[in-house]
């Protein structure tokens, strides 16, 4: 009863907006679409949201939410290329029009005032001495592939991994795997500068396929090597990533870390890509987005 007075409270609220943006189908459960008659609707698709649920109970009323959802927008963005393609390929008869590609990018308050001079200085005497550390930054969920971490931990002793984030699935215990649990979103530069390397270590499935990671962008930024596992949204990546397709290749990249083999990556070049993929630069994206929608 509690549930029905608010949202009935914010069903009301929304006839004060000219556009609803809804970032997912579930938010139907809530927002009658029979409020939206005159507004502009867009659907801001940040994943596969059907990918979170597969093997799941009830994916056929998931999918009859977005389908309701992607029937009903006047726009639908996509973070990414291959996520565009999939949502055509899924729902060609109930689109109105084609989704637009937005991609993620970084804060501009992460980087910082000296992004115009400078990348972030790494500073080599605060990484461990004894282990080297390979740091995942970000949430730690079900498309981490921990066998795959495990494995590399077996074939190479002298490193640990260290993961940075909110915790959403079991994590293997091993005394070289640590959890620093959740930071401050302006304490990840201090985090990032005690790595030797910056790891995306997912399980390669529909999901991660879907994403563009905003993690890149920031490790990135960090200045250390990345190490990432390879898929079609990289691609725009590669000038400041390594890209490894399976356990060899990603214990090769681990070692050549240890042995400091990997050349580092433009700092211009760097600068340059950062700005241009700022969120201040999305937003603008986002605006013209907006404007040439007509009721």
């Amino acid at each position: 009863m509690v549930e029905r007075l608010i949202n009935r409270s914010v069903n009301q609220s929304l006839k004060q907006y000219e556009y609803v943006w809804i970032t997912s189908p579930l938010l139907l459960d809530f927002v009658s679409l029979d409020y939206l008659e005159d507004k502009i609707v867009i659907y801001d698709c940040m994943d596969d949201f059907l990918g979170f649920y597969t093997g799941g109970r009830g994916t056929g009323r998931l999918r009859e939410l977005e389908i309701r959802l992607v029937k009903r927008a006047d726009r639908i963005i996509t973070s990414s290329e291959y996520l565009r393609n999939k949502m055509i390929n899924s729902y060609s008869e109930y689109l109105t029009s084609e989704p637009i590609v937005v991609n993620n990018g970084i804060s501009p308050s992460l980087m910082g005032k000296d992004v115009e001079f400078s990348l972030l200085k790494s500073d080599s005497n605060k990484t461990s001495p004894d282990l080297l550390n390979l740091m995942y930054i970000g949430t730690i969920g079900k498309w981490m592939d921990f066998d795959l971490i495990l494995r590399v931990l077996d074939q190479v002793p002298e490193c640990m991994f260290t993961l940075v984030g909110p915790v959403e699935t079991k994590v293997p215990p091993h005394p070289r795997i640590q959890c620093a649990g959740t930071v401050k979103h302006d304490q990840l530069s201090e985090y990032a500068q005690t790595a030797n390397a910056l790891v995306m270590p997912f399980v390669l499935n529909e999901l991660v396929r879907s994403v563009d990671p905003v993690k890149i962008y920031e490790y990135i930024y960090f200045n250390k090597p990345i190490l990432v596992i390879d898929y079609a949204e990289m691609e725009k990546f590669k000038p400041f990533v390594h890209l490894y397709s399976d356990e060899r290749e990603l214990v090769q990249f681990v070692r050549k870390v240890r042995d400091n083999k990997i050349e580092p990556y433009s700092r211009a070049d760097a600068i340059v890509f950062l700005r241009n993929n700022t969120w201040k630069d999305r937003c603008k994206h986002i605006v013209r987005i907006m404007e040439g929608v007509h009721q």
